[in-house]
């Protein structure tokens, strides 16, 4: 994924946020990304050389980050994303 596609995701999620945007949008956000990363890990304990799944990996942790961040309170964010995300498929 491109560093612009993340600084594009981090720009709506802040409109959305300041426009009064809905957390719950924000936690399944995060949630998608979460399981993503959760398989992601899962898949790089069976190839940890790679590449392709430790660069995203990678992106997706920092598309974790940026929903988080945008919250109003993210380490309430983060707990909620957690919770959502410990149901993963």
């Amino acid at each position: 994924m491109k560093l612009w596609t993340i600084l594009f995701l981090a720009a709506i999620l802040a409109f959305a946020t300041a426009c009064g945007g809905v957390d719950s949008e924000l936690v399944a956000s995060g949630k998608v990304h979460s399981c993503a990363i959760q398989e992601l890990e899962r898949n790089l304990a069976a190839d940890p050389e790679n590449a392709e799944l430790q660069n995203e990996l990678e992106d997706r942790r920092a598309l974790l980050e940026t929903v988080i961040s945008t919250g109003e309170s993210p380490a309430d964010l983060a707990t909620a994303i957690a919770e959502a995300a410990s149901n993963c498929p």
